[in-house]
Parts: C-alpha cells; sequence; structure tokens
C-alpha cells in the first residue's frame, strides 16, 4: 500500500518488471553461462517468473541465446 493525500492505493502490477528485467541483463552480462535457476534465485523469484521475463526480452530482441540450451551463452543486444 502506498500513501498519497492520506489515500491508500495500491501499486499497478508489473511495475517492477522493468527493474526485474534489468537486474537479469546485469546478471547475464556478468556470467553469460548463468542458467534461469540461478537467476531465479539470486533474484529471489520463482523460476517461471523469470523464464516469463526472458521470453518478453527475447521477443523485444533485448537478450538472445548463443549456442545449445544445455551449454550456450546469454548474448546481451544493443
Amino acid at each position: 500500500m502506498v500513501e498519497f493525500n492520506n489515500k491508500q492505493s495500491v501499486k499497478p502490477l508489473g511495475k517492477n518488471s522493468g527493474k526485474t528485467s534489468g537486474k537479469i541483463i546485469a546478471l547475464m552480462q556478468e556470467n553469460p553461462k548463468i542458467t534461469i535457476s540461478e537467476i531465479a534465485d539470486k533474484l529471489d523469484r520463482s523460476q517461471r517468473a523469470i523464464e516469463l521475463q526472458i521470453n518478453k526480452m527475447k521477443k523485444d530482441k533485448f537478450i538472445r541465446r548463443v549456442g545449445p540450451a544445455k551449454g550456450g551463452d546469454w548474448e546481451v543486444l544493443n
């Protein structure tokens, strides 16, 4: 809950998604071989939440996977 002019309101859903995406990208730049489960552990999020964020970032061409699913690397695109 957030107070604004003595009124309480609820923050809209998805408000932190940009922050999470930025953290995911930072982790991928730090370690291109990082796994989704490792990202989920480091960010204290569910594995499914990270998968959804990654799928959105892949669709928007912010990141891509280079190589096979096992043993490949994350590449952050500019």
